[in-house]
C-alpha cells in the first residue's frame, strides 16, 4: 500500500482485504460486527492496520484504533482487552483527535522494522 492514510468505506475495505483465505473471511466478519457496534456508539472513523492490510494470505489479527464517539463517555474507555466479542481484533481507543492522529501518523506509519508504510482509515 502506498504511504499515507487512505480513507475508504467499509465496502471498499471488504472488496480489497476480505479475500484469499478463510482467516481473512472470519476477520472481516468480526470487523463488520465491530463497525456496527462503532456506529451505535457514534464512532465515525476507525484506523485499520497490521498484517490484515497487507498481502499476507493468513493474517493473525487486525489492529484497529477508534476515536471515541459522542455517545461514549470520555472518562470510560471500554476495556477491549477483556472483550470476547471480537477475538481477532486488537482494539485501541483514543479519547481525542490528537491521540487518534498520533496513531495514524506515528505509531501505525511504520512497520516493525521501522519502514514507512500506508494505513487505512474507514469512514463509517
Amino acid at each position: 500500500m502506498p504511504l499515507g492514510v487512505h480513507c475508504c468505506s467499509v465496502e471498499k475495505l471488504v472488496d480489497r482485504f476480505s479475500h484469499g483465505s478463510p482467516e481473512r473471511l472470519v476477520e472481516m466478519s468480526k470487523l463488520r460486527e465491530f463497525f456496527a457496534w462503532c456506529r451505535q456508539m457514534g464512532i465515525g472513523r476507525v484506523l485499520v492496520n497490521g498484517s490484515f492490510t497487507t498481502a499476507k494470505v493468513a493474517p493473525n489479527d487486525v489492529d484497529v484504533v477508534v476515536l471515541l464517539g459522542e455517545n461514549d463517555p470520555r472518562f470510560e474507555i471500554p476495556d477491549f482487552d477483556n472483550d470476547t466479542r471480537w477475538p481477532f481484533l486488537h482494539i485501541m481507543a483514543t479519547p481525542d483527535e490528537e491521540a487518534y492522529r498520533g496513531w495514524a501518523i506515528v505509531t501505525f506509519a511504520s512497520d516493525r522494522r521501522n519502514r514507512s508504510k500506508g494505513i487505512v482509515e474507514v469512514m463509517l
